[in-house]
């Protein structure tokens, strides 16, 4: 890669040195959210994200009242109480086997057809070569973008400890995975209920973010799967800066002093439109920065 222009020169002084070296040192985590997905196809569609995902699913299970209660829920920005109506729904219907199978369709393609990973994934896991990866999505598209090159762990893994001390490559997947869906984070009930059925997984997470500095990649600041990996992964209050969010600029101050303050979380702006072209160059000054480097 060459840095062809000011503009994208200026995109280099964007990225500390501190996670650079962390980079380098293979002694960091990349945390991917439903953002980097929406860059995949399987020539047809894309992934969805949480808005379009319960939208969808309401309008094949709700009706009447409670479709009404799902699109004020969702205006609202509450997906997880949004999600939590739909599936009650089509439990109460007898089809919570298709209400599974639409989210698989959904966010990793139909059977046969199913969405491939971007050129962004390829270049995130073959230019930066992250050991450890955490995503909240459901996709298998970090699988096909490493040729299942990492262990993949989900709820109710217990070894996901012994692969973070002997370096093996590993994608951890807290809030389930399309491969076991009756084992996803969507509802408000699966959110109160998946400290527990992870408890293992979890813990060894909260070492990992106490431990390795992590860059958050492809959430925004309005996405529950953010706030409910935060929520569960992180312990008291730590003002000092140990981790970084490649974050959309227009995000609400008091959140990012939000992030900053409780978490740790430092930010890494990027302007947001033009369907954040600007975050795949970020991404591009990031692999060249690092390669320059090693």
């Amino acid at each position: 890669m060459t840095v062809a222009t000011a503009s994208a020169a200026s995109l280099l002084t964007k990225w500390p040195d501190n996670l650079v070296q962390r980079i380098v040192a293979d002694d960091w985590a990349l945390v991917i959210g439903a953002g980097l997905s929406r860059n995949a196809s399987n020539g047809q569609s894309s992934p969805l994200g949480w808005k379009q995902l319960i939208e969808q699913l309401s309008a094949t299970f709700t009706s009447g009242d409670e479709r009404k209660l799902v699109d004020e829920l969702v205006r609202l920005g509450q997906f997880l109480d949004a999600a939590e109506v739909v599936k009650q729904s089509a439990i109460a219907a007898g089809k919570e086997h298709d209400f599974r199978a639409m989210i698989r369709v959904a966010t990793d393609g139909a059977a046969g057809a199913p969405f491939k990973a971007s050129a962004l994934h390829e270049k995130i896991i073959n230019e930066l070569a992250p050991s450890l990866i955490i995503t909240t999505n459901y996709d298998r598209l970090i699988e096909r973008a490493s040729d299942h090159g990492y262990s993949v762990h989900r709820p109710g893994d217990l070894n996901l400890g012994a692969d973070v001390r002997t370096g093996t490559p590993a994608l951890v997947k807290p809030h389930g995975t399309v491969d076991d869906l009756s084992n996803i984070v969507l509802t408000r009930s699966d959110y109160a209920t998946i400290r527990h059925r992870a408890a293992e997984l979890y813990r060894v997470m909260e070492a990992v973010f106490l431990t390795k500095t992590c860059l958050f990649v492809g959430y925004s600041f309005q996405d529950p799967d953010l706030m409910l990996l935060l929520e569960n992964s992180f312990g008291g209050a730590s003002r000092a800066g140990a981790h970084y969010w490649l974050a959309p600029s227009d995000g609400p101050m008091y959140l990012q002093r939000l992030f900053q303050e409780h978490y740790g979380i430092e930010m890494i702006s990027y302007d947001p439109k033009d369907s954040h072209i600007e975050m795949k160059s970020m991404i591009d000054a990031l692999c060249f920065t690092v390669s320059s480097s090693r």
